[in-house]
């Protein structure tokens, strides 16, 4: 049948309002109910209303989705429909010129809107030449330590510190962790706690009445809602066993039985009693009562009562305590000292996060006046707002929408259409409130009243599956939503095609054991034929064993965020030689990379080393018995030397590249290796903190690309995407509990109940969220089954068919159980893959094309950092000689020149060059030792060090190392001398003006260059010397041209 002979989908009439550009409306779409097709079209509408392309902003949530999305408008536009035709017959007359430029179509996702908007916004809210940074959590480490660290500086804020800390046993490693949560989530509390501050201005008896008015609404909305769901007799039966079990109560009302009687009726498991005892209450020992009361709980059974007792018994108690108050006033007061914290460290390093970025730019939308004009921010004025998964948006998110929405009326000059689907809501560890999807169907936004639409069409699914999932869903989300508790009713889905699928298109199975399990899903992948097939699972951990079989069964497989990059061999090799350069006493490290490619000793070879007593000082006198060692130590040594000088980057960089990195590994390994030299760039001088690097690389992923048929994904990457074949296993896992955050709150009608740690609102508000946690696990099962097109496979393991765990116990009526037919194969005897190496004899030569995919620029050579070879080897060989003669004050030309020959032979350059590298370096010596600075410099002062290896720790909390090429002491003062062998371009013995401006020009190219290194090693001078503080003065000695040039 053609597409154009099918009948209209059920729901026709609310598609042709959706796409209606005169009318604001929020459509409910379930999954395979073509949403992006209504998105295009409406934007269609649109283009023929508007007097530019610029007043429409469509809004997605992925980079992904908002190119798809253009893409598609592109592409709708050149086809016969006759919307498309009038608005090209309108581009054409006004000029708009959309397929030469077609960013004048604002499909956008809301942070680049945000950042787009921040940066032309004027005043504090600008963002312009800040650094946005994908993962800010260094920045909310170093900002909760400088917090913290306010205790010790006598700070005015120190005694609320103190008792924050004492809140939580003064153990400052929670503290810090709890705190790098909250500010990673402040989008969510700032404004709360700046209400909160308004309220009670810090003042803990004002606290107190704010959370009495928010425990009393409280337990007033969850004793109504039970009342609501008990029928007339119920309630009659609860006063009426109430006044039995305490006759002498004064206080008959209803909500005073029911919030006495309802925990009364639950086990310690929180189910509905089925008989109650003396052990209950004394009273029940009445035969007459129990059986009374036994034979209404059966009828009980049937309702939902047992899950508002759940409530009601969780309420804290009614009244709050002084105690409470405090401790609450302490954890506000902190959390804005946080957040300024963190404010100072972003000005300091020039960056925002994604949450600072959306604040600013919510921010401008509004001063002091109200609204402002968007108009004098952007050259356009936004009169059509679309928004795509509009049931993930979080609180920040809704905020900035209805402030770009604000003062519209519906008038159809401006629109506001918002798509999405509450049963797909799975994003709550992002901050996404499905709650605010039902809040905008019933009250609209920002005052703009909003036709809420209902699809119901699934054009994606067969109809087996489709029915198949209204089955079960049905019994699973409930058929009236509470939006205070993140539960969602249940939207029915109708096929709109009567495609019947070759096979059965619903497997639902239980195990025994998890190998017969994967074995039935290579028979069922091999069966599958043709199309393509998704495996989904809640977690990636849960994924290895299934893909790991699939390689030995030789069934190819792609991956999306699943092998984590922390787990790939090139990168613990880097973070291994990070390890190293951090601390050379690290064996395992050591170890490790002697072990890896870069170097390819055997075990045997490695077991002797381990015997050494100190195998990494005896390292260079092994040289000869382990060949290959020799190109590392020399790699290692040039790493070492420049380690402060550079930026980490470079200097990893340029020792992976030394040691061969594009040569001993693949080509996919070297694209691995990109991403982490990637991440170290980004993260600065916080990528020397060794715990700071390794949560940055436990974010990133090794994903196998290439176009086989079976796809292997997390449920949560795979939304948005769609398979002929679906396979959801392993149902019984669960995922990590995270941590509970420090505060937790919950905005009510007219009140805010927020909680601190270990508090009885805190555990209320706790119990809220792991209701809200299993009802999205509902609906993640909801978006892994309505992937497919034509089959799903479910299932499960557990050692008994009866039980269940997690999503297992919600298939587990409609699962068939299947046995274990038979064991695992053993594995063969095949020997293990060979270790590669590099060649003992193997030279770095600095790449002119990398080996790979990876362009030369991607990656630095290591020879930018101060030239070539040769100029590597004559810093190394000029500080030697400097450092021997500032040592043993001797300026023996002829002994000198004796070791400059041994010295130049352990450098990294081709052997005919031994001669001008000899010569050049007596050259920088004798310049050094004609100026009368350069003789002070060397001279025998007083606390005289020469490479002088210090460590210590700086003023955020971080280690520092640093060598020091010359340090001493000289009239009351001490000097930090750092020699540079560096040179401009020519040094003539008589310059031209031109010339006089070139050397000028480099001298302080120098200086900016290494200021920041000698300002650090100042301060670590002031750190070791604290109880002795003299001035500290710092210079550079340029060998090359002779002089002394103090910073």
């Amino acid at each position: 049948m053609n597409s154009t002979d099918l009948p209209p989908p059920v729901d026709q009439s609310a598609r042709a309002k959706a796409v209606d550009p005169s009318r604001s409306c929020i459509v409910q779409a379930p999954a395979g109910s073509g949403k992006t097709t209504l998105l295009v079209q409406r934007y269609l509408n649109l283009l023929e209303r508007v007097n530019r392309p610029e007043e429409i902003l469509a809004i997605t949530f992925t980079r992904k989705a908002a190119t798809e999305m253009k893409q598609r408008i592109l592409s709708a536009l050149e086809t016969d429909n006759p919307v498309a035709m009038r608005v090209r017959q309108r581009d054409a007359t006004a000029g708009w010129g959309l397929r030469l430029n077609p960013n004048r179509l604002k499909v956008q996702t809301i942070d680049s809107f945000a950042m787009e908007l921040a940066t032309r916004i004027p005043k504090q809210s600008s963002v312009a030449g800040l650094t946005l940074l994908e993962s800010a959590d260094h920045l909310y480490q170093r900002a909760s330590e400088a917090l913290l660290q306010q205790l010790t500086k006598g700070a005015p804020t120190a005694p609320v510190i103190a008792e924050f800390l004492a809140f939580l046993n003064n153990n400052a490693a929670n503290a810090i962790t709890l705190l790098n949560n909250m500010l990673a989530r402040r989008d969510q509390w700032l404004d709360i706690n700046n209400q909160l501050a308004l309220q009670t201005a810090g003042a803990p008896e004002e606290m107190q009445s704010v959370l009495q008015h928010a425990l009393t609404e409280l337990r007033s909305q969850v004793l109504k809602a039970a009342t609501e769901s008990l029928p007339t007799q119920h309630q009659t039966k609860i006063k009426s066993i109430y006044a039995s079990l305490f006759p002498e109560a004064i206080a008959k009302d209803f909500d005073a039985a029911l919030s006495t009687i309802a925990p009364l009726l639950l086990t310690s498991q929180n189910t509905l009693r089925k008989t109650v005892d003396r052990r209950v209450n004394p009273a029940f020992a009445d035969k007459n009562l129990r059986d009374e009361v036994k034979a209404w709980l059966l009828e009980l059974a049937a309702t939902s009562a047992a899950e508002h007792f759940r409530h009601i018994k969780h309420l804290p108690p009614a009244q709050a305590t002084e105690a409470q108050s405090q401790i609450l006033t302490t954890m506000s007061i902190c959390l804005a000292l946080s957040a300024i914290s963190l404010n100072n460290v972003f000005v300091s390093e020039g960056a925002i996060d994604f949450t600072e970025l959306q604040l600013r730019a919510s921010a401008g939308l509004r001063d002091e006046s109200g609204p402002t004009d968007l108009a004098l921010h952007f050259d356009y004025r936004i009169c059509h707002l679309l928004v795509d998964e509009f049931q993930d948006t979080s609180h920040s998110q809704m905020r900035f929408f209805e402030l770009l929405t604000e003062g519209w009326q519906a008038d159809g000059n401006n629109t506001f259409f918002a798509v999405g689907d509450p049963m797909q809501s799975i994003y709550r560890f992002r901050d996404a409130d499905v709650s605010l999807f039902a809040k905008c169907r019933e009250h609209g936004l920002a005052g703009l009243p909003l036709e809420p639409l209902d699809l119901v069409a699934n054009f994606r699914s067969v109809p087996d599956l489709v029915n198949w999932c209204n089955d079960l869903f049905r019994d699973l989300l409930p058929p009236h939503g509470n939006p205070r508790l993140g539960a969602v009713n249940f939207g029915l889905s109708q096929a709109a095609s009567a495609a019947a699928p070759k096979h059965d298109p619903i497997v639902c199975n239980a195990y025994i054991d998890t190998d017969q399990e994967i074995r039935d899903i290579v028979a069922h992948l091999r069966d599958i034929g043709d199309g393509s097939v998704g495996i989904l699972c809640r977690s990636r951990g849960h994924l290895l064993p299934l893909v790991s079989e699939l390689s030995a069964a030789d069934i190819p497989w792609r991956s999306t965020d699943i092998d984590l990059l922390a787990e790939v061999p090139v990168i613990q090799d880097l973070m291994n030689a990070h390890r190293i350069l951090q601390n050379p006493e690290n064996k395992l490290a050591w170890f490790s990379i002697l072990r890896s490619p870069l170097v390819g000793l055997r075990l045997s070879e490695l077991q002797q080393l381990s015997e050494l007593e100190n195998f990494v000082i005896e390292l260079p006198a092994l040289q000869n018995t382990y060949p290959a060692l020799e190109r590392f130590t020399k790699a290692l040594d040039w790493a070492k030397r420049h380690l402060y000088e550079f930026p980490l980057r470079e200097i990893i960089e340029g020792l992976w590249l030394r040691l061969g990195g594009l040569n001993a590994y693949d080509e996919v390994a070297c694209e691995h290796a990109l991403h982490w030299f990637e991440l170290v760039e980004e993260l600065g001088r916080d990528a020397y903190h060794l715990p700071t690097l390794e949560r940055g690389v436990s974010r990133l992923f090794a994903n196998r690309a290439g176009t086989e048929q079976v796809e292997v994904m997390t449920i949560h990457k795979s939304k948005g995407l769609e398979f002929d074949h679906v396979i959801v296993p392993f149902l019984q896992r669960g995922t990590r509990r995270d941590q509970a955050p420090l505060m937790l709150w919950q905005r009510g009608d007219s009140s805010l109940l927020i909680g601190a740690k270990e508090d009885p609102i805190h555990a209320w508000l706790h119990y809220e969220e792991k209701i809200r946690a299993a009802n999205e696990r509902k609906r993640l099962l909801y978006v892994a089954c309505t992937r497919a097109r034509k089959s799903l496979w479910l299932s499960y393991q557990t050692d008994d068919f009866d039980k269940a765990r997690d999503m297992a116990e919600w298939i587990k009526v409609r699962a068939t159980a299947v046995e274990s037919q038979a064991t695992k194969p053993p594995p063969q005897n095949t020997p293990p893959p060979l270790l590669t190496a590099l060649p003992a004899d193997y030279r770095w030569q600095p790449p002119t094309q990398s080996k790979s995919n990876i362009s030369a620029d991607k990656l630095s050579t290591g020879e930018d950092l101060i030239g070539g070879r040769f100029e590597v080897a004559l810093g190394h060989l000029v500080h030697k000689a400097l450092a021997w003669i500032g040592t043993t004050q001797r300026q023996d030309t002829g002994a000198l020149t004796d070791r400059l020959g041994i010295w130049a032979q352990e450098q990294d350059i081709e052997p005919d060059q031994l001669a001008l590298l000899i010569t050049t370096a007596e050259q920088h010596i004798a310049r050094m030792l004609a100026d009368a600075d350069g003789q002070w410099v060397l001279a025998n002062h007083p606390e005289a060090r020469c490479e002088w290896a210090i460590s210590g720790v700086d003023a955020s909390g971080q280690l520092q190392n640093a060598v020091l090429d010359r340090f001493f002491e000289s009239a009351e003062q001490r000097w930090i001398v750092d020699y540079k062998t560096a040179v401009p371009a020519s040094v003539p013995q008589e310059q031209s003006l031109h010339e006089q401006f070139l050397q000028e020009q480099f001298l302080q190219e120098q200086k900016d260059r290494y200021r920041p290194q000698l300002l650090r090693y100042r301060a670590l001078i002031d750190r070791l010397f604290a109880d002795n503080p003299k001035p500290v003065r710092i210079a550079l000695y340029f060998t090359g041209l002779g002089e002394l040039h103090e910073l």
